[in-house]
């Protein structure tokens, strides 16, 4: 199942981002990239961390920052991205 969510053309690792806004838009970015997501996706990630703050941790160094499918989501899919440092 995961295999079907997460693709190797979806995992950025060691990626530098100065904020969790950057680290989010680079992140959507993948899904738009790989035709999972609209161009506006990643913008709607970013203001949906702006909205609603934390909640994206999910764990000690690990977010799961997301939009409304209806924001431009195209299919079901994940992307993973491993940032060179801290922000």
């Amino acid at each position: 199942m995961l295999n079907e969510l997460l693709s190797p053309d979806r995992i950025l690792l060691d990626a530098p981002a100065a904020s969790l806004e950057e680290a989010t838009l680079l992140c959507g970015q993948l899904l738009v990239d790989t035709g999972c997501a609209e161009p506006g996706y990643p913008a709607a990630m970013v203001e949906t961390v702006r909205e609603l703050g934390s909640f994206i941790v999910m764990a000690p160094f690990t977010a799961l920052p997301h939009a409304a499918p209806e924001q431009g989501g195209i299919r079901p899919a994940a992307a993973l991205l491993r940032l060179k440092g801290e922000i």
